[in-house]
Parts: structure tokens; C-alpha cells; sequence
């Protein structure tokens, strides 16, 4: 209240003094409240009158705009999207249900690659389409597969003074956390006095800036929803198909044929992204083939992959479930209500949490 007060007073001696009730006044705006009761309150000193509103708006907009084309431009940028089910009620109540007020929209993040990430680390566009399984020149050719062997391969361990690798010292450390955690009580007295295992190669904590994008009137569980999704978020960013910008306005370093640009999702966007980059392989450009386009899924998206993984091989066979030491078995005893949604459709967090909750007792029971 004082607050309010304070800012009335502040406002009637200087009209641009007026933090509080632009602020509030674009609350207003966002909420849908009436123009006669946004007026109401302006002329009471609360909020800014409604002309005033729609210009800030405007700003606001125009200035988000820029950013994001000055971020895009930078061809340093990650693209985030997820779809948005929006329900749009009626204001005058019927007997018969419809879906067509239920809307389906798609929203985008845009944000910068941290971490020393310059346009030359993402300049392999041209490379990745020569050992791409989609390019029409490799039907014939045997390409060759990655797997992650060829990770651990990557950066090779040199031996210490004891004779041990970085990686078994992490394993020596995880054996002795899970000792002092769920073994005898002799053990957990040192729990207090554990350290966290000493760091190689630390990656810095940084803070990242995010920017979000237009949300966009697209439908992205389709492949050709997807397709106007990634068109419409790269056009947000001032990433245009070279072709059809006009000769006078062309600029080399806004040209991402040469970079790659990654886009983060659910798995049914990676996969749909896979389907895009597969249909459109035997375009002629970059930009209508959608070269420049990688997926990269996230953290929690790799999780819900493995725990689906899991539930495929050890619970929705019937076979996997009938021997005493499976996964289901363990899993009767620990939710025995929950034996049928267990077999059917658990959900991630119901899985993962069985899954975590068995391997601490069979590490418990271990020790």
C-alpha cells in the first residue's frame, strides 16, 4: 500500500515518473482486463492510460525483435522449441464439447553457446553433409558408424603414480560414497568427512541469457509443422535462405550455409528433425534441405530414452517378467498397486524413481 501510495504521489508532480504504473499497466494488458477499467485506474494514478500501453508494447516487441536477430546473426545461438496446447474457452456455455477451441501453438527459446564457443567450432556444415547417410552421394557407400567406444577412445587416460586411470579412481571413489552411504554403521560415521572427486576438467558455471521467441500459430507434431516451426524460428533469428535475400542486401557473415545451427527438443522432435533432414536430402540448397539442422537432445530427454529403454526390454515382454530376479519382480514388492500401470503406460517419473530406488537397495544389500 504504501508503495502504491508512494507512486501516486511520485506521478502527479512528474508525469514521467511512472515506473510503477507502466509496469502494472502492462499487467493489466496481459490479464485481459476492459479498456474502461484500465482507464479508470490510469486516471486514478495507478496505471498509465491504455494508448500508452499499446505503445510500450510496441517497443517492447520491436526491441525483442533486434535482440534476437542480433543473437541469430551471431551464429552462436541454440534454438529450443516445445509445442503449447492452448483452450480457449467460450463465454457463453453450450451443451456439446468441441475441439475447436483448443489451439495448438509452438514456442521457442533462443540462447548463446557459453563457454569460448566461437562461428569456426560450428563451421562444419559442408564435412558433416559429406559423411551423412542422407546424402544421395552415399547410397552406395558404406559409412562409418560411431559408437560410444569411440568416446572413451577419445581422450585417453595417462596412468598415475599408483598405477590407475581417472576413470578407475571414479569408480573407486563411487564404491566408497555408496560404503559410506548404505553400508555398516562403522562405514557411514565417515560419511560428513567424504569429499566430491577431484575435478579434470571442470566446466565453469556461467549465466546464460534467454530470449524468448514469437510463439507461433504451428501445429509441431507433424513433420511439416516442424518444417514451418524451424523456418519461422530461423527467420526470428535474421538466419535467411541466401537465396532469396536481394544482392544488395546479402552479407557473407549472416550466411549460414557453411555453419550448423542447433536446435534442442523432445525425442519426437529429434525424430521428426531426423525425417526432415531425410525427405529433404535430395534438394538442391543448404537451406531447403535443411543441412544446417542438428538436434541435440538435453539431460532429461536422454533419461526418459533410457527409462523407456528399460520398460521395453525388462517389463512390457511378458517373458521379462516372470523370472524371480527381473526388474518386475523387484518391482511387485515395492508397488504392488501398481503392478498394471507398471506393465502399461508408468510415466517417467514413476519409472525412474523404481529404477533408482531398486539399484540403491541392490547396492545396499551388496554392501
Amino acid at each position: 500500500k504504501r508503495t502504491v501510495i508512494f507512486s501516486i504521489l511520485i506521478q502527479s508532480s512528474c508525469q514521467k515518473a511512472n515506473t510503477f504504473q507502466s509496469m502494472f499497466g502492462v499487467f493489466l494488458h496481459a490479464c485481459r482486463t476492459p479498456e474502461k477499467v484500465i482507464e479508470t485506474l490510469a486516471h486514478m494514478g495507478i496505471s498509465v492510460s491504455t494508448k500508452t500501453i499499446h505503445y510500450s508494447i510496441k517497443s517492447l516487441s520491436m526491441n525483442a525483435r533486434r535482440a534476437l536477430q542480433e543473437l541469430g546473426r551471431t551464429m552462436r545461438a541454440a534454438i529450443a522449441y516445445d509445442n503449447v496446447d492452448v483452450m480457449l474457452r467460450r463465454s457463453v456455455a453450450v451443451v456439446e464439447k468441441s475441439n475447436e477451441n483448443l489451439r495448438h501453438l509452438t514456442s521457442g527459446l533462443f540462447f548463446p553457446l557459453m563457454h569460448g564457443v566461437t562461428r569456426e567450432h560450428l563451421k562444419y556444415s559442408k564435412l558433416l553433409w559429406e559423411k551423412s547417410p542422407f546424402n544421395p552421394a552415399n547410397a552406395n557407400a558404406i559409412l562409418e558408424k560411431k559408437t560410444y567406444f569411440d568416446l572413451l577412445r577419445l581422450m585417453p587416460d595417462e596412468l598415475d603414480e599408483s598405477g590407475t586411470t581417472t576413470r578407475d579412481c571414479f569408480v573407486a571413489w563411487l564404491y566408497l560414497r555408496d560404503l559410506c552411504t548404505y553400508g555398516p554403521e562403522y562405514f557411514r560415521a565417515f560419511r560428513p568427512h567424504f569429499a566430491d572427486p577431484e575435478p579434470i576438467e571442470a566446466i565453469p558455471v556461467v549465466k546464460t541469457d534467454i530470449l524468448p521467441a514469437y510463439a507461433m500459430e504451428v501445429n509441431n507434431s507433424t513433420t511439416s509443422g516442424n518444417i514451418q516451426a524451424i523456418d519461422n524460428l530461423l527467420e526470428q533469428g535474421g538466419i535467411l535462405d541466401p537465396d532469396e535475400i536481394f544482392e544488395q542486401d546479402y552479407n557473407p557473415d549472416f550466411d549460414v550455409t557453411d555453419y550448423i545451427v542447433i536446435f534442442h527438443g523432445d525425442l519426437g522432435t529429434g525424430e521428426r528433425i531426423r525425417s526432415i533432414r531425410q525427405r529433404r536430402s535430395i534438394e538442391d540448397t543448404v537451406y531447403d534441405r535443411k543441412q544446417m539442422v542438428f538436434f541435440c537432445p538435453g539431460l532429461f530427454h536422454c533419461k526418459m530414452a533410457c527409462i523407456d529403454t528399460l520398460h521395453r526390454i525388462f517389463i512390457k515382454p511378458e517373458q521379462g517378467r516372470k523370472d524371480e530376479s527381473s526388474l518386475m519382480h523387484d518391482a511387485k514388492i515395492l508397488r504392488p498397486k501398481e503392478t498394471h500401470i507398471l506393465t502399461t503406460k508408468p510415466g517417467f517419473r514413476r519409472m525412474h524413481q523404481m529404477v533408482v530406488t531398486i539399484k540403491d537397495l541392490y547396492v545396499y544389500f551388496y554392501l
